[in-house]
């Protein structure tokens, strides 16, 4: 073989290679891969108040969603998602309608130039409204 069907053979496998990488690490789609949001900040909507908080959630595309705090894990099912958000590195928002245990509400996923936030409204079985902004310190992709 020579020195220019091996470069060329070598051209074949690494573009289609680094094309597919470069998907893998900027092009998820919050609708289908499986990200983890770690939380770093709490704000009670209702009364304003703020609190360093720690907890994660976790989107699994249209399946579930879990969220992750210290002493349990609350797991979600998707009922439907509204928004296109098709590269989490760029500005985006999506809206998880939800339901589990008799909670039902939303969560909302949103990158814009000041960060990225959840924003968790759900509504318990008395009527209850939990109402929460979470400062989300980074996106990882967990598959």
């Amino acid at each position: 073989m020579s020195i220019t069907q091996r470069a060329m053979l070598v051209k074949s496998i690494l573009i289609p290679f680094l094309m597919l990488f470069a998907s893998v690490l900027y092009g998820q789609d919050i609708r289908t891969a499986h990200l983890s949001w770690p939380v770093t900040q709490l704000q009670d909507l209702r009364t304003n108040a703020t609190a360093n908080y720690s907890c994660v959630f976790e989107t699994q595309g249209a399946g579930q969603l879990l969220w992750k705090q210290k002493a349990f894990t609350t797991t979600f099912t998707v009922q439907n998602i509204s928004g296109t958000w098709e590269n989490i590195q760029t500005e985006g928002k999506s809206v998880f309608d939800v339901a589990a245990e008799g909670l039902s509400g939303t969560l909302t996923f949103e990158r814009t130039a000041s960060g990225t936030t959840i924003v968790l409204d759900l509504t318990e079985p008395g009527g209850e409204r939990i109402d929460h902004r979470y400062q989300v310190s980074d996106i990882i992709t967990t598959n």
